[in-house]
């Protein structure tokens, strides 16, 4: 009969496997179904998406990190802060048993347990950096986009459903998309406004997100505002582009 131990690690074992592996394959395989298992938990997601409320500062500080500026949710529907806690408690769980069975020391148990449970961690920073990173390439030509449609019709949000419908490169499409969906479902505009900022990350953004916030309160002329947003963030991008050429 297998020891306790070895009957833990062996069911905590599989259960890590298997959610790594699900991401890995929505992740980099192409299959025709896994298509279709990824687009069926978008779909039962897409109107589930409001700001969440954590009841602590750090899982809010983790939330955004982690969850939001990731865009972790286009690859698994339902990946959420406290799935992912859980995930890292069965990791460090299960390579403490690891060594332990081993015959490891305590000390080297946890201190390696922890090292892999950061590993997960230090791959979300990479990827929210290369989100980042597309987005801010993306900004001007977004923005752009926005200026024009807010000619048609004084209203910023107008602008963004159809910026969406132009097509729009991820993350930045699933941004917005999500904003869109919150508005339309009576979440406050400012406040989907800043969950938006908050993913995209971009500092300057950020300063353009309050002017539109002030926009949307006084209902100020959106047009105006957009047009002198698009000739910033061009200059922005091309200053850029310069120090990437000298670098």
């Amino acid at each position: 009969m297998l020891p306790i131990k070895k009957i833990l690690f062996y069911i905590l074992y599989t259960g890590t496997v298997t959610c790594f592996s699900y991401l890995v394959a929505l992740v980099f395989i192409k299959d025709p179904m896994l298509r279709k298992i990824k687009a069926k938990i978008n779909n039962h997601q897409r109107y589930r998406i409001k700001p969440v409320n954590y009841p602590y500062a750090w899982m809010m500080k983790m939330n955004d990190r982690y969850i939001e500026k990731t865009n972790i949710k286009r690859y698994i529907g339902f990946m959420d802060l406290p799935l992912l806690l859980a995930l890292e408690l069965g990791i460090i769980v299960i390579i403490f048993f690891w060594v332990i069975i081993k015959g490891g020391s305590i000390t080297s148990a946890l201190l390696l347990a922890l090292f892999a449970a950061m590993i997960p961690l230090f791959a979300l920073d990479f990827l929210a950096a290369y989100n980042l990173e597309k987005t801010q390439k993306d900004l001007a030509s977004f923005v752009s986009v926005l200026a024009r449609w807010s000619s048609v019709k004084n209203n910023v949000f107008y602008a963004f459903e159809k910026a969406l419908e132009s097509g729009l490169n991820e993350p930045l499409n699933t941004f917005v998309r999500d904003l869109t969906v919150q508005v339309r479902c009576g979440i406050n505009p400012e406040d989907a406004l800043d969950l938006f900022s908050n993913r995209l990350g971009d500092r300057e953004f950020k300063d353009a997100i309050l002017n539109i916030k002030q926009n949307v309160r006084f209902r100020g002329d959106a047009n105006i505002l957009l047009t002198n947003m698009e000739s910033r963030f061009y200059r922005m991008q091309e200053e850029r582009n310069k120090r990437k050429i000298s670098t």
